[in-house]
């Protein structure tokens, strides 16, 4: 007997804006996307999730952990550029060079998880901030901790690059 496999599909970057977000509401409404992973650190997040919890649509919603695409929820003193994140290219390098400001970080990740679960209602079905998790160990662990307490999933890629085996 042929095993049947699954395929999950996730739009990604639910809240980058007005178009995007729209697209990705109409999928859903379609029945075609499995998840969804939210910005939730941009203005049109609390509307926008918003329009998520009321069309109970059957598909997970996640956070898409972010870093570098528009600005943190709180000033990041070491942030080159308080108002808005620096340019991936600066994070990578940084996380490279193991320079990344974790405890900032930190915050950063409890922040936007907070704001997903203000306008949610609940913690994320899981989170996605793989390019970040490749390229720093430190901030794979501490996802993986926040998460773990959460009740949420980690993506596998995070979780390989947290825990050294792939948790699910």
């Amino acid at each position: 007997m042929a095993k049947i496999k699954t395929i999950t599909l996730c739009a990604d970057d639910y809240g980058l804006s007005y178009g995007v977000s729209a697209g990705i509401l109409e999928a859903l409404r379609a029945g075609r996307l499995s998840a969804v992973s939210a910005l939730t650190n941009g203005p049109r997040w609390p509307a926008l999730g918003r329009e998520l919890v009321r069309g109970e649509f059957d598909a997970d919603v996640g956070l898409h952990f972010n870093l570098t695409l528009g600005g943190p929820l709180a000033a990041m003193r070491h942030s080159r550029r308080r108002a808005a994140f620096p340019e991936i290219s600066a994070v990578i390098r940084d996380a490279l060079r193991r320079k990344l400001p974790m405890e900032e970080i930190r915050a950063e990740i409890d922040r936007q998880l907070d704001r997903f679960e203000a306008v949610m209602g609940r913690p994320p079905d899981f989170v996605d901030g793989i390019s970040m998790c490749r390229r720093s160990p430190a901030f794979a662990r501490r996802c993986w901790e926040r998460w773990r307490s959460g009740g949420c999933r980690a993506n596998a890629g995070c979780a390989t690059a947290a825990t050294g085996r792939t948790a699910f």
